[in-house]
């Protein structure tokens, strides 16, 4: 008979499995329990990570979401609230609903329907790197993303017609952006400060560009603006340092003060005809700028327009002069590279001069200011150079004499003359030597003093003495050096 558990396994067509298949089936189970575990833990963690650390709403019919992620969602219809600015330190916002995360938040998602982007919706959120925004968008508030230094790229969608004041301010990653055709004003800082920025494209409708728009855009390299901008604003494109390019169209009928200061790469620019006034300091500090070009529209020129624009004035004529005692001026000689469209260079109406150091042999400065092109209140060009002031002869006038000494006492002993005795030397600058050259070696002179010693035993007669006589010059007039012959008789 059959026991009962084979029975069992007979009715059920089942083997009983033996010893080791059975520990294998075991340790399978096992496994696939231990697998199906973890994948609900898992399952769990990410829910977990996707969890909602904040909401709340941001428009009459807005809302937002942040998720732990630091993902920061904005959904619904119409408009987002509008902010004011963050707090002195830059570090959290009191005034956004999110102002507690600025430094948590990495990326923006905007849903359709949501029409407008807040003043200082996101600003100062330092780590943001994405920015999603729906093509129901048509306003960008003031400041939405100053100082969003982590954004390296953004897309505007053709429905935007409208960006705030400093928009995109103190974004420093970004290296390209396309305002859409639909924006007719870049309003005042939009840009200011995106220090890598090297590509902007600024749509054909764009008729204004306001004060410090790309103020600061250190890596701009060129730039076009479009017919139909009437204005540029004042600083627009200051500190703009890598700017070789800039073409202002005929359209352009004011340029505010500053706008192109400290372009230190600019080259060349033309002012099209339509403007009347170049405001105070437009060009300052623009060292390379070395042709400009100014119609006759201009009416008045700011001062300082040109400040350290120094490639723009040539300064010539300096000659080498000797010295007089007297200070020395040059006539000099001033060629201005700006020019009238025809081609023609704008000549110096007047200028101030002074000079330096041009009294004395040695090099002399001069230094031209304030030069006037005839357009009111100067330019600000200013140049400089130098020239030299040489020693001038040395005046020194020398003569021979005779002396007379009585052979009776030169019997008894040597005989010594005085330099007056012997030679006349008059008007010398620096001090003087005095080398004999020929004569009777008995006849001796004092290299310092030019005493004459005549020794005894001397015969009567004539005797010649050549001697070469040198002043060693000072600091305005050379060295000079002469020989003469005098004469001593011995009777």
């Amino acid at each position: 008979m059959l026991k009962s558990h084979e029975k069992f396994h007979s009715a059920t067509g089942m083997n009983r499995p033996t010893g080791k298949v059975a520990i294998r089936n075991v340790g399978y189970i096992l496994a696939m329990m231990l697998l199906l575990g973890l994948s609900v833990l898992f399952m769990n963690l990410e829910d977990v990570e996707a969890a909602t650390t904040d909401s709340g709403v941001c428009g009459d019919n807005v809302t937002w979401e942040l998720d732990s992620k630091g993902t920061l969602t904005i959904s619904g219809t119409g408009e987002m609230y509008n902010w004011a600015a963050y707090d002195e330190n830059m570090t959290t916002r009191a005034d956004t609903p999110w102002g507690a995360y600025v430094q948590t938040i990495n990326k923006v998602v905007i849903n359709k329907n949501v029409t407008g982007i807040g003043d200082y919706a996101f600003c100062t959120c330092s780590n943001l790197k994405s920015i999603t925004i729906p093509d129901s968008v048509t306003r960008i508030g003031k400041y939405a993303f100053d100082n969003c230094h982590s954004l390296k790229s953004i897309t505007i969608p053709d429905s935007v017609t409208s960006i705030g004041a400093g928009a995109f301010g103190e974004c420093w990653g970004l290296t390209s952006i396309t305002i859409p055709d639909g924006v007719t004003i870049i309003n005042r800082g939009t840009f200011e400060g995106c220090e890598n920025l090297t590509e902007i494209t600024i749509p054909d409708g764009m008729t204004s560009i306001g004060k410090y728009a790309f103020s600061g855009c250190y890596s701009l390299t060129d730039i076009t603006i479009p017919d139909g901008v009437t204005s540029i604003g004042g600083d627009a494109f200051n500190v703009c340092y890598s700017l070789v390019n800039i073409n202002i169209p005929d359209s352009v009928k004011s340029i505010g003060a500053g706008a192109f200061s400290i372009c230190r790469s600019l080259k060349s620019i033309t002012i099209p005809y339509g403007v009347t006034c170049i405001e105070p300091g437009t060009f300052d500090g623009c060292r390379s700028l070395a042709s400009i070009t100014i119609p006759s529209s201009v009416k008045s020129i700011g001062s300082g327009v040109f400040n350290g624009c120094g490639k723009l004035v040539k300064l010539s004529g300096l000659k080498t002069k000797r010295y007089t005692g007297k200070a020395i001026t040059q006539k000099l000689k001033i060629t201005l590279n700006i020019f009238y469209p025809a081609g023609d260079r704008y000549k110096a109406k007047s200028y101030n001069t002074k000079y330096s150091k041009n009294i004395n042999a040695g090099r002399a400065k001069v230094i031209v200011k304030k030069i006037d092109i005839g357009k009111g209140n100067g330019t600000g060009l200013s140049c400089e150079g130098t020239f030299r002031i040489t020693k001038a002869k040395n005046p020194m006038k020398v003569k021979g004499k005779t002396a007379t000494i009585k052979f009776r006492k030169l019997k008894k002993k040597n005989q010594i003359l005085k330099r007056t005795e012997v030679l006349s030397v008059k008007k010398a600058k620096g001090k003087v030597t005095y080398v004999k050259k020929s004569g009777n070696k008995k006849i001796t002179i004092n290299k310092k003093t030019g005493k004459v010693k005549v020794k005894k035993g001397l015969k009567k007669g004539t005797y010649k003495v050549k001697v070469k006589v040198k002043a060693a010059g000072k600091r305005n007039y050379k060295a000079l050096t002469k020989t003469v012959t005098f004469k001593i008789k011995i009777r």
